[in-house]
């Protein structure tokens, strides 16, 4: 019985190690990319960017919504939304010519365009889904996939 326990006890330990590697691993490459799109406007800094954040998919939402900030540039904020709604709008569907991402990207895209009351606007709006939708949206514990949306 205690050789069992023993070995119950070193799998549950393996299973935290495992699970907390893995939520640093991405919690420091998606802070990275963020860090990366709000600082380098190069086209390969951007590029390596969206790179990461399509590999970490939904891990990413959290990150995204939290850098929702207005005052930040239109450049960030433009590639900050259009980000969340290919992750948001259709998931495990084609991004591309898709509708409902279009849609999506219609009603909250940050643009270069939009005056600051605009850009303030759908920042708070974004947030404000976020805070009541991201429990479905995103489950945390669930670091293992990039899939999360139901």
């Amino acid at each position: 019985m205690k050789t069992a326990a023993k070995v119950l006890v070193g799998a549950v330990l393996l299973a935290m190690v495992l699970w907390t590697t893995t939520f640093l691993y991405w919690h420091v490459r998606i802070l990275g990319a963020i860090r990366t799109m709000e600082n380098d406007p190069s086209s390969d800094g951007q590029h390596a960017a969206q790179d990461v954040l399509n590999e970490a998919g939904c891990r990413s939402l959290p990150y995204l919504f939290e850098a929702l900030n207005p005052n930040k540039s239109a450049e960030f904020l433009t590639g900050a939304t259009i980000h969340i709604g290919f992750i948001v709008a259709a998931p495990g569907e084609p991004i591309l010519y898709n509708p409902k991402v279009a849609e999506w990207l219609k009603q909250w895209e940050v643009t270069k365009e939009d005056p600051p009351d605009v850009r303030r606007r759908k920042c708070e709006g974004l947030r404000a889904w976020w805070k009541e939708n991201g429990a479905r949206a995103h489950q945390v514990w669930r670091i293992w996939s990039k899939e999360c949306l139901p």
